[in-house]
């Protein structure tokens, strides 16, 4: 079923980021300059929280986060997902390899496999669309792992998640978690890469 989308808002939290944001506004552009050559009727909105204007069924809330890099096709490809029926979207994420020690980079490309719709949900390339964010009652106050209670949510309530293995962002690969449990954790930590696959004792 065709589903259509006439604006998309991008949600971007930042804090004390002042060093890898520019990066990410500048790879946001190029994916806005993307899809305005491709869809140049799609309104496109850059807001940090204000879901509340965006009520309606036509509008899709995509999210990264201010230490990310996006590809330029990403709110092309989001969109396509959106009108073919989703109503959530969750997209891979690759860590900067320049940052992990050469046992890290192993085990992530042994373990994340390009491509794969893996499904693990991340704020750093999520989509929803408007009228579902606001009929699941949105984030709920949570210390850590809001995203993914939040698209847990929507799932349990019959609505559509697609995780997709094609669409894919660059994220930091920093050491020092800025949230505790937050995703730099599982990346050092081993959550995500198994820690006896470390090489690399620091």
């Amino acid at each position: 079923m065709t589903r259509r989308i006439d604006s998309v808002a991008i949600v971007i939290p930042a804090r004390d980021e002042e060093s890898l944001l520019p990066r990410c506004l500048n790879a946001l552009g190029g994916a806005i300059d993307e899809l305005t050559r491709r869809r140049p009727s799609i309104a496109v909105h850059t807001v940090v929280v204000a879901v509340a204007a965006w009520r309606t069924a036509s509008t899709w809330l995509v999210s990264t986060d201010a230490d990310s890099i996006v590809p330029h096709d990403w709110l092309v490809q989001h969109l396509d997902h959106a009108e073919q029926g989703a109503d959530a979207v969750v997209g891979t994420v690759t860590p900067e390899f320049d940052g992990l020690s050469a046992g890290q980079i192993e085990a992530w490309t042994v373990s994340h496999p390009a491509g794969d719709p893996n499904g693990h949900v991340h704020g750093a390339n999520r989509g929803i669309r408007a009228d579902v964010y606001l009929a699941v009652d949105g984030f709920h106050p949570r210390a850590v792992g809001e995203d993914v209670e939040l698209v847990a949510r929507i799932a349990s309530r019959g609505y559509r998640v697609i995780p997709s293995g094609k669409l894919d962002v660059m994220i930091s690969s920093r050491a020092i978690a800025r949230a505790p449990g937050g995703y730099a954790s599982w990346l050092h930590e081993g959550d995500l890469i198994p820690i006896d696959r470390f090489t690399d004792p620091s």
